[in-house]
């Protein structure tokens, strides 16, 4: 059996590295971090897929502290917005699995 290819959203932050670590340990899976920068902002039409096919996607990117409490609605949108990007990207690109901890 082919070892599954899981990308990693979020892989520098305090889940995101335990959930890393694991998945390492276990020998039984391809990693790959996952930058937000490399989902395409608007047209998914021509969206590139990612470099490796990927089987599963963690998604772990959330900025959880408010940078202020003026921008907190400002901040609520923008991880809203870059979650549906990523959804939309990871189902054009054929994306099997998704796991979103929220």
């Amino acid at each position: 059996m082919t070892a599954e290819t899981i990308g990693v959203t979020g892989a520098d932050g305090f889940l995101g590295d335990h959930v890393v670590r694991a998945l390492e340990a276990t020998g039984e899976a391809r990693l790959r971090r996952i930058a937000l920068h490399e989902v395409p902002s608007t047209s998914f039409a021509n969206a590139a897929a990612p470099r490796e096919a990927l089987d599963i996607l963690v998604h772990l990117a959330w900025r959880g502290v408010p940078s202020s409490p003026q921008r907190f609605a400002d901040d609520c949108l923008e991880n809203l917005h870059g979650s549906v990007r990523l959804l939309e990207w990871a189902a054009q690109a054929g994306v099997r699995k998704i796991v979103f901890a929220s």
